[in-house]
């Protein structure tokens, strides 16, 4: 989350530190709609709509209409389902926030679901669905 601040620890740009990563073939990103403030969006990400605010999307992620993700890393191939809320959270891998559902909001929630660290940062594991 540092990288998102006006003066991250290292640029991630800079020709004299160049960042060399394993980068697996992902489609451009697209983005059909919504609002992507101060965000660092990978490739292959579809962007549907809903508002992205201070995030971190990995590879693959799906975000739909009227979702909102805020402070928060979504990593590769995860999906927030319409009208979902995501806050101060790590969704990993494969993970799908189903619609209209909230992480962040509601500590006792939460509890139920998810662990959650010290500063209150919501941890929801690979793979999780709400069956």
């Amino acid at each position: 989350m540092d990288f998102l601040s006006p003066d991250p620890p290292i640029k991630l740009n800079d020709p004299n530190w160049p960042i060399r990563t394993y980068k697996p073939q992902y489609p451009p990103t697209y983005v059909g709609g919504g609002e992507i403030i101060n965000s660092i969006v990978g490739d292959g990400c579809y962007i549907q709509g809903g508002k992205v605010v201070n995030s971190i999307l990995s590879p693959g992620v799906t975000v739909e209409p009227e979702a909102e993700i805020e402070e928060s890393i979504i990593l590769e191939g995860a999906i927030i389902r319409r009208g979902a809320r995501v806050f101060k959270s790590i969704v990993d891998k494969q993970a799908i926030i189903p619609a209209n559902f909230s992480v962040g909001l509601d500590l006792e929630k939460d509890r139920s679901y998810f662990k959650i660290s010290p500063l209150g940062i919501r941890t929801i594991p690979k793979g999780w669905r709400l069956e």
